[in-house]
């Protein structure tokens, strides 16, 4: 029966935390293993003393495939050494940053629940701008999915199709997040920006998959829905049509959902005092066309405070 020897003491073997680093001494057995089982135990004895590096298990078995039998093949058998002493090298380079394939692999649960999104095709290249919530990069942000909030997840967000978009580091592919599983996310991208999923808003034609950002929370929620649209180019370009965005407002409360698209709809469906409370907004210089956004949570917060509720 094959036995692993013992790990050799020598400054020919650079240590990691205070355990001997065994490349050196794999590279040794490969070329002393004559049989597919042998070869085998050294991977098995490799990845128990060195865990950290099991995630690389699919290149090392395919490694170890090719230089377990070199007698026919040298040159492609040293060709592989190098390759496998060049990945580990930059693999312990890399360990001091975080990439997309450490948050991938720190949030293995989350991809394996969310795998089944399929695969995102990026727009057309016929439409000038991008469909994406401000940014078109992938931004490191948390996602609350079945009820579990995971952290640092890149994550971009279009608005055109209204999908969520992560990325899958081992093939290189933009992946979608299956809106069912979602219960919200955050995007820090020029501030931080919260959006939840509503089940349903009846008549409205841009829900689509029921993603909008939450303002502000309480009795009453105000909720706005990000989007974009297309238009055709007037102008000779190499463009033949344009994105462009738009957004509409809504207030909830319990499961009554209502879009605001003038200041008396807030109002009443508040119930709040015109005279007292448009004073306060003439101080504040807030004007619905201007600013609906800030003017909505203005009455919004008013609504939520305790002295004001009936």
């Amino acid at each position: 029966m094959f036995k692993i020897p013992k790990s050799p003491n020598s400054h020919l073997f650079p240590k990691e935390n205070g355990k001997i680093y065994p490349l050196l001494w794999i590279y040794f057995m490969s070329f002393k293993t004559q049989t597919y089982n042998e070869n085998q135990c050294i991977i098995r004895h490799w990845y128990k003393i060195t865990p950290s590096l099991l995630p690389h298990r699919q290149l090392i078995n395919i490694l170890f495939s090719e230089i377990a039998f070199p007698q026919n093949k040298p040159m492609k058998a040293v060709f592989f050494l190098i390759s496998f002493h060049l990945t580990f090298c930059f693999a312990a380079l890399s360990q001091t940053n975080l990439t997309f394939q450490d948050l991938y692999q720190k949030n293995i649960p989350l991809f394996q629940d969310i795998i089944s999104g399929g695969y995102y095709l990026d727009p057309p290249k016929e439409i000038e701008g991008h469909p994406y919530f401000i940014s078109r990069n992938l931004e490191t942000s948390s996602l609350t999915i079945n009820g579990l909030r995971y952290q640092k997840v890149p994550l971009s967000y279009n608005i055109f199709t209204d999908e969520l978009i992560t990325f899958q580091p081992i093939h290189k592919q933009k992946i979608l997040i299956r809106p069912d599983k979602i219960n919200a996310f955050e995007i820090e991208i020029t501030g931080k920006h919260t959006f939840v999923i509503v089940p349903e808003n009846p008549g409205y034609l841009h829900h689509r998959k029921g993603i909008y950002e939450i303002l502000d929370v309480g009795k009453v929620n105000l909720l706005q829905k990000h989007y974009k649209l297309t238009k055709p180019k007037r102008e000779l370009s190499t463009y033949t049509s344009v994105f462009y965005e738009k957004s509409d407002y809504f207030l909830q409360k319990n499961k009554e959902i209502k879009r605001i698209s003038k200041p008396k709809q807030a109002f009443d469906f508040l119930e709040l005092d015109k005279k007292i409370i448009r004073k306060q907004l003439r101080e504040k210089q807030l004007i619905f066309r201007e600013n609906p956004a800030a003017y909505l949570t203005f009455l919004t917060q008013l609504y939520n405070k305790q002295d004001l509720l009936p």
